[in-house]
């Protein structure tokens, strides 16, 4: 409650009771002195020249009143600590005086401090290693991160957000991959009926095959954007909602990124194509096939240079969806913290490629629609480990 400092009547005179100038906020100036020296509250306000001042140098003296503040002793409920759930404290303007009786009760049990998200995370890098840093609203409680990861953390938060929103995540995969199907079939009846033989051909830079890729591509962007999205809303401790994928930030970069992600990897994809279609020929002669070794040697030393650089790009895209960086700060920072943690990106790389090689077959492509979901939300949890963000709290059974 603010005090009312406009009291009639009250003057420069002390109060016999309660002594010169006394109140809950601190220290008076001394009698007689002629400047005030600033007070504190217990909150840390500073109290000084404008605050409850009168006509002169000299603060207003404050008297007795029956607001609760004035109880003997003094109000003073604590930081966040509300009022009692049955309104204000009970007491008169002097003690053993009537009780007072004049307010309400604040509904819900008034005041009740402070909320987490008053000190909310507004950018990485605050708190340290393991701190509570509030949470987002609904959500869990989150804790910043050490730039360090830890893979089966990430793995345990992936299978359970799954599996806590299986409705977005597993539900949605079904459809967007119908989707993507269904657009990708259309497209590919389209380009057949321009020119028959570019569709036909292998060939990535005939005109049909350039327009098929692009288009494709432009399609797999946006739904790598809005997945994504949802990804990082699920890893801010809070359930990712349908409309909330279609809410991307800092979708500009993104795609820049995407975009030169795309055409690296045509070129590096076109490279390994045409050396796959060498190392193996057919001699019709014999009948049989014949493996060039030395262009096999090429093509498997390019397959392994492009699984050991993996771990080192395949963050990138959640650098910039996070609305944390350009696509240029993707990059430097992507692989500057994927190489602090690159033995166990790797590991994980190597590790979950074999087990979705082995899973999905044995579950005739049902897998994927697990694996597919748990995987964007592993990553998106790793990003923020490595990039020292901010994770939901684990809580683990002892």
């Amino acid at each position: 409650m603010t005090r009312d400092d406009n009291t009639p009547g009250q003057g420069p005179e002390s109060d016999p009771e309660f002594g010169d100038n006394q109140n809950n906020h601190g220290a008076s100036d001394p009698a007689g002195s002629g400047e005030q020296t600033p007070s504190h509250d217990p909150d840390g306000y500073q109290h000084g020249e404008g605050h409850n001042r009168g006509d002169g140098d000299v603060p207003k003296r404050y008297h007795r009143t029956s607001h609760p503040e004035d109880a003997p002793g003094g109000f003073n409920p604590g930081y966040g600590a509300g009022y009692p759930q049955g309104g204000y404290p009970q007491g008169g303007g002097d003690a053993g005086g009537p009780a007072y009786s004049g307010y309400e009760p604040y509904p819900g049990g008034g005041y009740q401090g402070y909320s987490p998200r008053d000190d909310a995370y507004t950018g990485y890098g605050q708190g340290t290693f393991g701190q509570y840093t509030g949470q987002d609203e609904g959500g869990t409680p989150l804790e910043t991160t050490n730039g360090q990861v830890n893979i089966m953390r990430a793995v345990r938060f992936g299978f359970k957000a799954v599996f806590a929103n299986p409705a977005v995540w597993i539900l949605g995969t079904v459809l967007v991959g119908l989707l993507f199907i269904l657009l990708s079939t259309l497209l590919g009846f389209l380009m057949f009926a321009i020119d028959p033989d570019a569709a036909m051909s292998n060939d990535p830079l005939s005109p049909a095959n350039v327009i098929l890729n692009l288009v494709t591509s432009v399609i797999i962007w946006a739904i790598a954007i809005c997945v994504i999205r949802g990804a990082l809303i699920e890893t801010d401790g809070r359930r990712a909602r349908i409309p909330e994928f279609f809410r991307p930030i800092n979708v500009g970069q993104t795609a820049l990124l995407l975009f030169i992600m795309t055409v690296v990897g045509l070129v590096v994809s076109t490279a390994i194509q045409g050396d796959a279609v060498e190392a193996l020929s057919f001699d019709e002669g014999t009948g049989e096939f014949a493996v060039e070794s030395a262009v096999f040697t090429r093509l498997l030393a390019l397959l392994v240079i492009s699984g050991l650089l993996g771990p080192l790009y395949s963050y990138w895209i959640y650098y910039t969806s996070d609305g944390r960086e350009t696509a240029v700060g993707a990059v430097t920072h992507g692989v500057a913290d994927a190489a602090r943690n690159y033995p166990k990106l790797l590991l994980y790389s190597i590790l979950s490629t074999v087990v979705i090689m082995i899973a999905v077959p044995l579950t005739l492509l049902l897998g994927l629609v697990i694996f597919m979901p748990v995987s964007v939300l592993i990553s998106a949890h790793l990003y923020r480990q490595m990039s020292g963000g901010r994770v939901p709290v684990e809580h683990r059974a002892r």
